[in-house]
């Protein structure tokens, strides 16, 4: 069965007995039970003995051997802050409280999947999910490329746990290598803003050929055409007058610099969704390959993987951030269609380079080709 099935059948059924229990604790009761209805069963009745007829999570945990979650909380934040001494710190206190490391990394490996779940199908995560607010949370904060480093990190620390000196000492390095190897744009502060563009070597991306557009003469009769278009346009709420009676001028060059405040759009569509102050419509920007563009007109198109995004109040929201970021007016276009090569793709691409590099990275450190060679 499914853990939310498991938590909603213990919750019947505990209140049919008029049992007092916590939702966190039946949780961690689930997650035990490993989809099993029948052990949930059995460690519920367990629990309720152990907490002399009550079942709440400190009671469990402690029943289950499973470690405070403020632990892992704590150490996430230290990473995300790179913060090398919070993380040794916060290992010296589990140290103290006798917490098996082997289970840590266990847990934190399941967190990370949580995590990852919330960053991809932010949906699935259930409205009553105690920790649903702070699995949200750094879902926002921890990038994809990261968060699967640390989660590689975690397994494989669990992994070479038995062959450290002791399980403090295995611990520890698992951490410290999320700390080495994690990209630098993942590491935030407080005084700074974090990098627009990662560090890393990007991988060569192939620009739409899209066009600049100016305004016809009047004898010319050629209008906006674009091979990939597979739908009618789309236009936000804009000035009545189209783009109409345009040819293509000038393509968008490879070295164009980002969009500045106040001037015209220069063509930079990754450049310019990076500056824009966006909200949720972020992501059909990020999706949205550039066309074609004049001085007060940008025409765009969406996959159609993503055509779910081109909602009006998505639309309005992007036109309006657009026209205020250069102060005047700037008409939208959208169509379905294009190759497909968006922002959101030029930066899967890049983190994809950065994901192997650091793959190759733990590979080639000292100490794990030292276990290989002695292990095999």
């Amino acid at each position: 069965m499914a853990g939310m099935s498991i938590v909603g059948h213990l919750q019947n059924i505990l209140g049919q007995e008029g049992i007092a229990f916590e939702t966190t604790a039946l949780h961690l009761i689930a997650r035990a039970a490993d989809g099993s209805m029948r052990d949930a069963l059995s460690l519920t009745d367990q629990a309720i003995a152990y907490g002399s007829q009550t079942v709440n999570e400190s009671e469990v945990r402690a029943m289950l051997g499973a470690i405070d979650q403020s632990y892992l909380y704590q150490l996430l934040e230290a990473l995300l802050a790179g913060d090398g001494a919070a993380l040794i710190a916060q290992a010296k206190l589990m140290d103290e409280r006798s917490i098996a490391f082997e289970a840590a990394l266990n847990d934190l490996a399941q967190l990370l999947h949580q995590v990852a779940i919330a960053q991809t199908v932010p949906e699935t995560v259930a409205d009553d999910l105690p920790e649903r607010e702070i699995l949200l949370s750094f879902a926002q904060r921890i990038p994809a490329d990261t968060l699967q480093l640390y989660y590689q990190i975690a397994l494989l620390g669990r992994r070479d746990i038995g062959l450290a000196p002791d399980e403090y000492a295995g611990f520890t390095m698992s951490l410290l290598r999320m700390l080495a190897f994690a990209p630098s744009d993942s590491v935030t502060t407080s005084n700074t803003k974090p990098a627009q563009t990662a560090s890393i070597e990007k991988p060569p991306v192939t620009k739409p050929s899209a066009a600049k557009l100016s305004v016809a003469q009047p004898s010319a009769s050629a209008a906006l055409k674009t091979e990939t278009v597979a739908a009618k346009p789309i236009e936000t709420d804009a000035p009545s007058n189209e783009i109409a009676d345009v040819a293509i001028a000038k393509p968008i060059g490879e070295d164009t610099p980002h969009a500045d405040s106040g001037s015209n759009f220069d063509g930079n569509w990754r450049g310019l969704v990076d500056e824009l102050k966006l909200g949720l419509a972020r992501e059909l920007a990020r999706h949205c390959e550039l066309i074609a563009y004049d001085e007060n007109a940008i025409s765009l198109s969406v996959p159609e993987s993503q055509k779910h995004l081109l909602s009006p109040n998505y639309q309005e929201k992007l036109g309006s951030a657009i026209s205020q970021y250069f102060d005047k007016k700037i008409k939208l276009q959208f169509s379905i269609g294009g190759t497909g090569n968006t922002p959101a793709k030029q930066i899967s691409q890049e983190k994809a380079v950065a994901q192997a590099n650091a793959e190759v990275a733990i590979e080639e450190d000292n100490f794990v080709q030292a276990l290989i060679h002695d292990f095999g």
